[in-house]
């Protein structure tokens, strides 16, 4: 049977890239450790930015999920790992050798490094070395390092679920999750039994893989999640249905967890009081938001449709855009309240700049930035011949 495509999970995308776009430029100005900082910060940005901190990229998991739910279906395995490839795999090597590095080169600038021009710096990417004692990065694309990851780790499990054995049991495990809300909602329990499990060993978050076991863990299980939920229409529904409450639920368990923290930050529990609040926290406002977009944006318009073919382009060029305007911002006298503004304003401007007018028209750059071919022009129709034809045939025959 054929499932309806959730408009809400588009909505929800393109919103959350955006949110993702206004974060890294609120990095700049908040004191967090960033690539560049403006030394006078914006304290009341941290508010916002650490209530977002928490889902923003986890909800972006639980949508890629629930899109790789989508995109296999129809299609064989061979096929849907080639569309992957070209779409994941692509992009981010062309981005580590592109697009990152006038982030890692501004930086330097800022830290006092000097270059004869841009392409004696940009040379020193193709020695390969890891940033930071290198050039070599895929800095905010690790996002689609991950995904990627997740994808190829996860495919035979998802490939199994294609057959009447994994059929039946996925059935089973969504008919489960569907008839105990209480199980659909305590899934977050399970990244807190990751992170008390992994942390240990690995306490740093780095987004380099190879020593971010916990992270990529957690992020994994989100993705898997959004895979497991949102490809089934009635835990869709029931979404749908509980979104209210899942989202008061999650408001609460933020607001008595930051205001309980100082009081158990130095127990020797603090860590698993952190851990649930935390990991609870994400996954239910996730579900909240997700019900909320599943409920109230149920439709498609010309701009959704434009936005959802740039949200990836403008999430590839975005980073890149931003370190550029604020190496320039951050020097002049301003109060930040107008640097942030500039380089946010000129971020969503220039990124809009360069895909309307090179990425989105070309197709090898539609390649480069993971979007799909230009569509063919349509051929125009055979001219048909008069009634008369066969008898006109005749006579010049």
């Amino acid at each position: 049977m054929h499932q309806k495509r959730l408009y809400g999970l588009d909505w929800l995308r393109v919103f959350a890239f955006g949110i993702l776009i206004l974060y890294h430029t609120g990095m700049v100005f908040v004191g967090w450790q960033f690539h560049l900082m403006n030394p006078e910060t914006l304290d009341s940005l941290k508010i916002p930015m650490t209530f977002f901190h928490h889902w923003r990229l986890a909800l972006l998991f639980v949508i890629s999920g629930a899109g790789t739910w989508f995109a296999l279906r129809g299609r064989t395995t061979g096929v849907f790992c080639r569309d992957r490839l070209k779409r994941l795999l692509l992009p981010l090597v062309f981005t580590m050798f592109w697009i990152v590095p006038p982030q890692i080169y501004v930086e330097r600038l800022a830290q006092g490094h000097t270059y004869t021009s841009y392409w004696a710096f940009q040379r020193t990417v193709f020695d390969m070395v890891p940033y930071p004692e290198g050039s070599f990065s895929w800095h905010h694309l690790w996002f689609v390092a991950y995904l990627l990851c997740y994808t190829l780790l996860l495919l035979p499990l998802m490939v199994w679920f294609r057959g009447p054995r994994g059929a039946e049991t996925l059935i089973r495990v969504r008919t489960l999750l569907g008839r105990h809300s209480w199980l659909l909602f305590s899934l977050g329990f399970v990244n807190m039994a990751l992170n008390l499990a992994l942390r240990p060993f690995w306490p740093e978050t780095t987004h380099a893989l190879i020593d971010d076991w916990a992270t990529f863990a957690r992020y994994g299980f989100l993705f898997f999640a959004g895979y497991l939920v949102l490809g089934d229409p009635k835990l869709a529904a029931r979404l749908k249905d509980t979104c209210f409450k899942a989202t008061g639920a999650a408001l609460a368990i933020y607001v008595l967890g930051s205001s309980l923290w100082p009081f158990v930050e130095n127990q020797p529990w603090s860590q698993v009081f952190a851990y649930a609040a935390r990991d609870n926290f994400t996954w239910i406002v996730i579900l909240g938001v997700t019900g909320l977009a599943l409920r109230l944006l149920d439709f498609s318009n010309a701009w959704l449709r434009y936005a959802n073919e740039a949200v990836y382009p403008f999430y590839i060029l975005h980073q890149t855009v931003t370190l550029i305007l604020a190496y320039w911002v951050i020097p002049l006298d301003w109060h930040p309240w107008p640097k942030f503004f500039v380089v946010a304003v000129g971020t969503f401007a220039l990124c809009g700049l360069l895909y309307e007018s090179l990425i989105r028209r070309f197709s090898l750059l539609r390649l480069l930035f993971g979007m799909k071919p230009l569509p063919a022009s349509p051929r125009p129709e055979p001219t048909p011949k008069p009634e008369t034809a066969p008898l006109d045939d005749m006579i010049r025959s």
